[in-house]
């Protein structure tokens, strides 16, 4: 695919990478050398216990490890070169692509396979997530994506009746997910609430509650437990709230004051850059008709996420394409976009949606290649006019630079 580019690019990827190979290639957590030999030495210091402070969480390199190690049996290097970058890329596009046929599977059962393959195609290539998937999957955001499908998924197919041992996966898939970005320990309320509504139902026996509680608390403990470790060596506790403080200086303000910049703003706001997306969380109320339960935790799920990005520091993203830090709301686009397609469905052909989808493809399409050729500030504002007439303008500025961004992407011409 010619958007594929296996690379370990900027801070965050070389964060997320440095885990894996110190473990496999160095037998240890101190990534000093990584970052190194990534030109990242400057970042940040030394922990008090000695290691190299690195705050990425470490759920990617946890997902990339088996091609990783294939990779170096192959291979046999030092755990840098196409090799290994290509390995790694490689996985995260594959989880991103298994986390959307789940989801597929599930719009299909609500929907059919019609306006489910229309939705998981807008969503794939009408969104961040196919510029993180491709172009910069040393990020961790692909595998975002991935595990946060993965719980959506795992929670309705467990439903109605939870036993105990379906509370214990559930716990896994949120503990796995919060593994690659630890915001979204933020799943687990809507289960919690689950099990205190079955507390508060069943007086005379509260058992079976107890019980899943139990399980579900486990499960995730288990999952996070990695996470827990590396933190505990690497910073000296079990519990770090937010390892950024000390390597970037980034704060977390609980009033979250960009929470409606994260949305609206000319800097990477979800809707300014992606305004298709805005369809999949007006279609949760469409959702909503069909299962309200589901519709619940993908609303609650993406307010939640929005909180959190609004009262971080670096709430919009930096040198990011769109609104990266919400990639993890795959879900909720994917199902809202899916259930309006279905209520349209009965006004307008599907040939019409089809239009529209595509559009809206193309617009994304063409903002990435606004966004590599420098046609866009990477970390500054940018209005919707100024994209709007970049658009229009793309072609000309293609054919004009044909030649250098072939040399850049392949590496034939100088």
């Amino acid at each position: 695919m010619a958007l594929f580019k296996p690379w370990v690019h900027g801070a965050d990827g070389m964060g997320y990478y440095s885990w894996l190979r110190s473990v496999v290639l160095d037998g240890d957590l101190n990534t000093a050398n990584e970052y190194e030999h990534f030109g990242y030495g400057w970042i940040a210091g030394t922990t008090a216990t000695g290691y190299k402070d690195n705050p990425w969480a470490i759920g990617s390199a946890i997902l990339w490890s088996p091609l990783f190690v294939i990779a170096h049996a192959i291979i046999r290097g030092d755990g840098y070169g196409p090799g290994y970058f290509t390995a790694i890329s490689l996985a995260s596009m594959i989880y991103a692509f298994v986390g959307l046929i789940l989801l597929y599977r599930l719009v299909k059962d609500f929907f059919g396979s019609q306006s489910a393959l229309l939705a998981t195609v807008v969503t794939w290539f009408a969104s961040p997530l196919v510029f993180y998937m491709y172009m910069h999957p040393s990020m961790a955001h692909a595998n975002d994506a991935f595990v946060n499908a993965l719980f959506v998924y795992t929670w309705h197919r467990t439903r109605p009746r939870r036993t105990t041992d379906k509370w214990l996966v559930l716990g896994v898939t949120v503990g796995l997910a919060a593994l690659v970005r630890t915001q979204n320990l933020l799943l687990a309320i809507v289960p919690l609430l689950e099990l205190a509504a079955g507390l508060i139902r069943n007086r005379k026996d509260r058992l079976v509650p107890v019980a899943g509680g139990l399980a579900f608390g486990i499960g995730l403990l288990i999952a996070f437990l990695p996470q827990m470790y590396v933190w505990h060596r690497v910073y000296g506790s079990w519990i770090v709230l937010n390892p950024y403080w000390t390597s970037t200086g980034n704060t977390w303000n609980p009033a979250s004051p960009h929470f409606f910049d994260v949305l609206f703003s000319t800097n990477h706001g979800l809707f300014v850059w992606t305004p298709v997306l805005l369809a999949g969380v007006v279609g949760l109320l469409f959702l909503a008709q069909r299962d309200r339960g589901l519709a619940f935790l993908l609303a609650a799920g993406f307010t939640l996420q929005v909180y959190v990005v609004g009262g971080w520091s670096a709430w919009a993203g930096g040198a990011a394409f769109g609104q990266r830090f919400l990639v993890n709301n795959t879900p909720t686009y994917l199902l809202g976009m899916a259930a309006l397609v279905d209520w349209l469905r009965r006004r307008v052909s599907l040939k019409v949606l089809w239009g529209i989808g595509a559009i809206a493809i193309f617009w994304n399409l063409g903002l990435i290649a606004q966004y590599v050729t420098g046609m866009i500030p990477r970390e500054a504002p940018v209005s919707p006019a100024t994209i709007a007439w970049n658009q229009l303008h793309l072609p000309a500025v293609l054919a004009s630079r044909l030649g250098d961004l072939l040399s850049q992407r392949f590496g034939v011409w100088r």
